[in-house]
């Protein structure tokens, strides 16, 4: 039985949980004691995470979190956290519900309710604002029956699942990835025409870096999740839109193909993205899904994505060529 924190997770399966739980006892195991146990029961409606041993609050909100958003983990849950307030700040001696609420865009806040029915949304910079409404704190009625899968913390184990786990597939390091890759890219694209004297070549080399950009957009839609990277995204499709109609400009007698949809998909599928999945989110309460695993909601909304990627720019540029 929990003393203090354990955490509800509901609607997603037992391994899931257990593996996004082993990713953050990973990315955490230098500020967590080695003699913290963290035990994990499967019960059929839910499972709960109950910690043995002392978390204080910060890290506690960080682990609610983290399951409510992991790494390399695609799915939808609903997280509850129950603790009591640390003396590090106002919540200092209460009960307190934790929780992140669907309709959540910020992705690194926490949202919290006291047992005095008080509502705040904690950052993850240290700032925490009151809030008119949230949920209702109520007592957890849970399960702590049967035997619990007991997770260790360990640098061993710390190790190897942040090299596996984290690197390359953690979203803020694939995303400095490309963004350096991109530019590369463009660098070697500036420099094409006085290495080579092949417009087909060129022709080619300026589809695929423009549409491969889009493309990146398209394909990474954990990425554009995050407000701040989708402004970067923004401000690197609008670059390439710059830079892109600049270089047609000089070298337009070395250019046998229309370019000018490919130099605007990044722009256009960003473009309707963003109100797309907002709409989204607002119908079906959850992230849309552009892969395999998606139900025919997230079909529906990738085909949305690649019309807007492929073919209208196409039209766009069909319009302005016809009106002005």
């Amino acid at each position: 039985m929990p003393t203090r924190d354990f955490v509800v997770v509901r609607d997603v399966p037992y391994k899931d949980v257990k593996s996004a739980l082993t990713q953050w006892i990973a990315l955490y195991a230098d500020k967590l004691s080695q003699q913290l146990r963290f035990h994990l029961y499967r019960q059929d409606a839910y499972h709960v995470i109950s910690v043995d041993g002392e978390l204080n609050n910060e890290l506690f909100f960080f682990l609610v979190n983290y399951l409510k958003y992991p790494e390399n983990i695609r799915y939808d849950v609903d997280v509850a956290g129950f603790t009591t307030g640390d003396a590090s700040g106002k919540l200092e001696g209460q009960d307190v519900l934790v929780y992140i609420p669907e309709e959540d865009t910020e992705y690194d806040v926490v949202y919290v309710v006291t047992g005095a029915q008080a509502h705040y949304k904690i950052d993850f910079g240290g700032g925490m604002h009151p809030l008119k409404e949230g949920r209702t704190y109520t007592d957890a009625a849970v399960d702590f029956s049967g035997s619990p899968e007991v997770l260790k913390v360990s640098k061993r184990i710390s190790d190897k699942t942040v090299r596996k786990g984290i690197s390359f597939f953690e979203v803020g390091w694939r995303f400095k990835f490309m963004v350096a890759l991109v530019l590369a890219a463009l660098i070697i694209h500036f420099l094409l025409p006085s290495i080579i004297n092949d417009p087909k070549l060129y022709d080619k080399t300026s589809t695929l870096l423009y549409f491969g950009v889009g493309m990146w957009f398209f394909m990474d839609a954990e990425m554009l999740q995050k407000d701040s990277r989708y402004l970067a995204c923004l401000v690197i499709a609008f670059a390439i839109f710059v830079y892109g109609f600049h270089v047609k400009e000089q070298l337009q007698s070395r250019l046998t193909n229309r370019i000018e949809p490919f130099i605007i998909m990044p722009l256009t599928l960003l473009m309707l993205q963003w109100p797309s999945r907002r709409l989204y989110k607002l119908l079906f309460k959850r992230e849309p899904a552009v892969d395999k695993k998606g139900k025919f909601a997230d079909m529906v909304y990738s085909l949305v994505l690649v019309f807007g990627a492929i073919f209208l720019p196409f039209l766009i540029v069909d319009f302005l060529k016809e009106h002005f």
